[in-house]
């Protein structure tokens, strides 16, 4: 608060002349401190800071916000000022002691830069400074005052006096501000000025908006004329008398007049434009309503124009009909507009509540995102996981819908969510699935479910490796449900079929390893164990690591024995090396022979296997590159052991010079990791 009084204080006294008045006290009305009022009032009659000041104040009221768009449905700008009291400050008190403080002043236009505040302002304090300026000579903001009063006799209880009263005003735009008000209103006081402006109106906006007043009256007196202008092609009127003709004609003898004429008009084509006479022809037949006049809405909402389908997608929220609602859905979904999908959404929304989940569902079976701000959270956190799994394979946008979707099943979805869901399509949903029971506590239901599902996965799978056919999602519905299965402990025999068949094809090597994957986390018997023995000498070299790990946990003897064979795969050999898996004898094997050196070296320094590399270094018999290897081997070893033999080759007379040379660089890298090692030992 201190703040905005220090810059109202440094405008107020500024004898140089030297302030941003602009600046500082825009900053005032941004602060939002309500105490700067009066002092800003104060500054009114400053000769330079007058308008800025005002302009402050409208900002402290929030009156600087735009309101919404009176062209707009009654339902749009209701939801538009709903968000605006919801996200800024709006202060209707302060709006009403401005229009007071202006009508003293007489400050005509002043009090118009607030109307638009005042006629949507909640409070009823705006009522009797609208009343004021009502009556004042301004025209301007009279007629402004007048527009607000009839909004608010409509929507906020608002005077109906004020309104009456201006109906002999001599200003013919004040006496039809009053009459259009009290009209919307349902009140037919001012009928005559309605009509005389219809027929005398010296502008055709007045005129136009005098059409809608008295459609909105729905006096049999306006029936006449009305029609006198919606039988007129190309009439400038035409299109607005079309809609309020049909407020005239919801029963009896002038709906037998008009209907035939809203018929033939609606069945024009529609432009590309808002507001042509098909549009505003249906919707008057909305208020004629029957089952006539909505079957003639209902058969235009796949029109080649996107204003008639939009027209009829927004007509549809009033539809008594139990088909609006198939129909909404389905334009949802096939219609790529995004208009049309936004009066989908508002259509399905009223007529289901604001928190039904029917629009949700249906928005998330449309290519159309963020139509709602909270349809993914409301579907993820509310919605049954029975309707989300049935859903999921009409879902467009994946990233927008789909994954979402996915996740909250993933964290919600129960085993009785998931099994139905086991057998869907397409297989995405499926995979889901399986993967949701994989998670699920042991229970004799899921078990069998899965143990039945694998039969005929494997089975689809196969008959989708043909060249015209992607086997892809079969592929990978078909290892998720491998992983949930062996979960359960359950589809052994299959399983152990699949990971002993070596098929071409990325989706075969993928089906390959997650049954492997299933053996070697210990599903299955013996023929499991042969199936991992077999897969050591595969092509895949994931398979081969999936063998040796398989059985490294289930059988270390025949891990030991499968270990020759995998001399020259590192990966596979490091997964074989687990607890109880002896490779000594193997890797001694390996250190003579120089092509699986750098797979079997980094075993035997690890293992500090200063005999075996001592052997192979002096082992005269041996060719000079695998002498060389096991030189550099013992070379980092601290081992006081490994001295010797590397001083024993370097130091003897028939060795090659090469040799000895490499023997005397491993000594002395011997040494120097001697050296280290005694340092990190004293520490």
């Amino acid at each position: 608060p201190a703040g905005a009084l220090r810059l109202i204080e440094r405008v107020a006294q500024d004898p140089a002349e030297t302030a941003a008045i602009d600046i500082l006290l825009t900053d005032v009305g941004a602060l939002g401190d309500g105490t700067a009022a009066a002092p800003l009032q104060a500054l009114l009659d400053h000769p330079r800071a007058g308008q800025a000041a005002w302009r402050a104040l409208r900002q402290l009221a929030g009156a600087h916000w735009s309101r919404p768009d009176e062209d707009e449905p009654l339902d749009v700008q209701q939801q538009a000022y709903a968000e605006l009291v919801r996200d800024r400050r709006l202060d209707d008190g302060l709006v009403a002691d401005l229009l007071t403080l202006a009508h003293a002043r007489g400050d005509g236009p002043g009090a118009v830069s607030l109307m638009a505040a005042a006629q949507w302002a909640q409070a009823p304090a705006v009522d009797a400074p609208l009343t004021a300026w009502a009556a004042s000579q301004h025209a301007p903001a009279r007629v402004a005052a007048l527009d607000a009063l009839g909004f608010r006799l409509s929507h906020r209880g608002g005077p109906a006096a004020p309104l009456v009263a201006a109906l002999s005003h001599a200003d013919p735009a004040s006496a039809f501000a009053a009459a259009r008000g009290l009209a919307l209103a349902n009140r037919s006081e001012g009928i005559a000025v309605l009509l005389s402006t219809l027929e005398l109106g010296a502008d055709l906006d007045s005129r136009r908006r005098a059409v809608d007043a008295l459609g909105a009256l729905a006096d049999a007196r306006a029936l006449d004329p009305l029609l006198a202008l919606a039988e007129q092609d190309d009439h400038a009127l035409q299109e607005p008398a079309a809609e309020a003709l049909g407020r005239l004609a919801t029963d009896g003898p002038a709906r037998d007049r008009v209907f035939p004429l809203l018929r033939t008009l609606a069945q024009r084509p529609g432009g590309w434009s808002r507001g042509g006479v098909a549009e505003r022809a249906l919707t008057g037949l909305r208020w004629v309503g029957g089952h006539d006049a909505w079957a003639l809405i209902r058969a235009r909402i796949t029109d080649d124009s996107w204003v008639i389908r939009e027209a009829v997608c927004r007509l549809l929220q009033h539809d008594p009909g139990e088909a609006a609602d198939a129909l909404l859905t389905r334009a949802l979904r096939t219609d790529d507009d995004w208009d049309v999908a936004v009066a989908c959404a508002r259509s399905l929304r009223h007529r289901h509540g604001p928190d039904s989940l029917v629009p949700d569902l249906a928005l998330a079976r449309s290519e159309h995102t963020e139509v709602e701000p909270d349809t993914v959270t409301r579907l993820c956190t509310q919605a049954d996981p029975a309707a989300l799994f049935a859903l999921l394979p009409d879902v467009q946008d994946w990233d927008a819908y789909g994954a979402p979707i996915a996740d909250a099943l993933r964290a919600r979805a129960t085993a009785d969510d998931a099994l139905p869901a086991l057998s869907a399509r397409p297989l995405s949903v499926a995979t889901l699935a399986a993967q949701i029971l994989g998670h699920q506590p042991a229970a004799p239901a899921v078990s069998a479910a899965l143990d039945a599902a694998l039969p005929p996965a494997i089975a689809a799978w196969r008959a989708e490796r043909v060249p015209e056919r992607d086997p892809t999602e079969a592929a990978a519905f078909l290892t998720r449900l491998i992983w949930a299965a062996a979960r359960h402990g359950v589809g052994a025999a299959p399983i152990t079929e699949l990971a002993g068949a070596a098929e071409p094809g990325d989706d075969a090597r993928a089906v390959r390893r997650a049954a492997l994957t299933a053996l070697a986390d210990g599903l299955g018997d013996a023929a499991a164990l042969d199936a991992l023995r077999d897969a050591i000498g595969a092509d895949d070299a994931a398979a081969r690591a999936l063998g040796a790990a398989g059985l490294a946990q289930r059988d270390a003897a025949a891990a030991q024995a499968a270990a020759p064979a995998l001399l020259d795969d590192g990966h596979a050999l490091g997964w074989l090396a687990g607890p109880g898996v002896d490779l000594t004898a193997a890797l001694h094997v390996g250190a003579r022979d120089g092509h699986t050196h750098g797979i079997v070296l980094p075993h035997l320094i690890h293992a500090g296997d200063v005999p075996a590399l001592a052997g192979v270094a002096t082992d005269a018999t041996l060719d000079e590159a695998t002498r060389l290897g096991a030189l550099e081997a013992l070379g980092r070893l601290a081992a006081p052991a490994a001295a010797a033999p590397l001083r024993a080759v370097a130091t003897h007379d028939d060795a090659d010079e090469a040799l000895r040379k490499a023997a005397w660089r491993a000594l002395r890298r011997h040494q120097r990791c001697r050296a280290r090692a005694e340092v990190h030992a004293h520490d």
